[in-house]
């Protein structure tokens, strides 16, 4: 019989988002819990029998007790075999009572809801089908050393179904400052003898493609909602089907109904202007966070239409910051029509228009005698 399952991780319950407006926080801190939900759903709707979170299940140690029920219960609701949990370097595992990890024991089903924290074959059977899951929870939230080493020394048995489920970061996936984050390499996790691992810790999925049909190794699931504006892809998680012959298909799935959006546009015409308008309305603004940078030089009217365009769309969006470094394009059309032919403010500019190529001289001078006038 094939075996299906739900590979997520890094879904950092609990995450504060203290850089976000008071709305958007709201909303990202409980996208967080939706879409763990939705992942739930998902494998019920999909007869998943394994759903595994492979570490970073909860942002800290130190979690809202409110979080950590609400997370028991959405997992208590996976009508399939087993939740496979195991904790990363940011919940990393405490046995002391009253720790992270005791008080989600409290509220999770102990039938169904398994926390792998120690390092040891956990074996489980569906059917006649044999799946033996090795873990390698964090215990700590740094380390030189990852924590697969065991594995490679445990005999296996290959009829059955060999997975792994580490968290940390794989060399070439992602960047470990001091390797600190319980690096592994992919030649380490080959030489493991298991048939594919599922990890956890780069916010990002791996493979990248959105559909596989063959092993590649290892999983790497992302987080399953974006976090920050440097997570401009949606969010994911892995959905898995092992056949009967142990041959492999892949789908990545998106769970997460939020988006965050990084954008630098370069305004220099009506035509770039359009453009940028378009791109700002054609977003999903009730569900993306958008933050936007505008540089360039424009006419006096298109500027006033730009800063129009900016005020009118914060509103629609989940949030919305720009910085808006657009400057007025002070061409011969500018200065004939706010200065009067002769007269000293007419001439010198006409005289940098024709001198100061990037226009900067230009704007300064342009700046200095508005500032004249309005103190005159």
């Amino acid at each position: 019989m094939s075996i299906k399952i739900l590979h997520t991780a890094d879904n950092h319950i609990g995450m504060k988002f203290s850089n976000h407006s008071p709305l958007a926080r709201t909303r990202l801190i409980q996208e967080r819990i939706n879409a763990l939900q939705e992942i739930v759903n998902t494998a019920n709707n999909e007869k998943v029998n394994y759903l595994v979170v492979a570490g970073d299940l909860f942002d800290s140690t130190i979690v809202k007790l409110a979080d950590i029920k609400a997370t028991a219960a959405i997992l208590n609701g996976f009508l399939g075999d087993a939740v496979i949990i195991i904790p990363g370097n940011h919940d990393f595992y405490e046995s002391a009572p009253e720790t992270l990890w005791s008080k989600f024991s409290k509220y999770s089903n102990e039938g169904k809801v398994f926390l792998l924290n120690e390092y040891k074959l956990f074996e489980h059977e569906i059917g006649e089908q044999k799946v033996n899951f090795y873990p390698a929870a964090c215990r700590s939230k740094h380390s030189d050393q990852n924590m697969i080493g065991w594995v490679k020394n445990v005999e296996k048995d290959t009829q059955a179904l060999n997975i792994g489920i580490a968290h940390g970061n794989v060399t070439g996936l992602g960047l470990d400052e001091g390797d600190k984050y319980f690096n592994m390499t992919a030649d380490e996790l080959k030489h493991s003898a298991l048939d594919f691992w599922l990890l956890g810790h780069i916010h990002v999925p791996f493979p990248t493609t959105g559909t596989i049909g063959q092993n590649p190794g290892f999983f790497m699931s992302g987080t399953h909602t974006p976090d920050g504006w440097n997570r401009n892809q949606a969010g994911s998680c892995w959905l898995i089907e092992v056949g009967d012959d142990k041959s492999i298909k892949a789908e990545l799935l998106n769970p997460s109904k939020i988006r965050f959006y990084d954008l630098e546009e370069t305004i220099n015409s009506e035509a770039d202007l359009n453009r940028l308008k378009n791109k700002i309305q054609n977003l999903d603004a009730a569900s993306s966070l958008l933050r936007l940078t505008v540089n360039g030089r424009i006419s006096e009217d298109l500027l006033t239409q730009l800063n129009t365009l900016l005020q009118d769309s914060e509103d629609g969006y989940v949030e919305f910051l720009y910085t808006n470094l657009v400057k007025l394009n002070i061409d011969a059309a500018y200065i004939n029509s706010n200065y009067t032919t002769g007269s000293l403010p007419h001439t010198l500019l006409t005289e940098l228009a024709q001198d100061d190529g990037e226009g900067i001289s230009l704007q300064l001078a342009n700046d200095l005698i508005e500032k004249l006038k309005i103190s005159q």
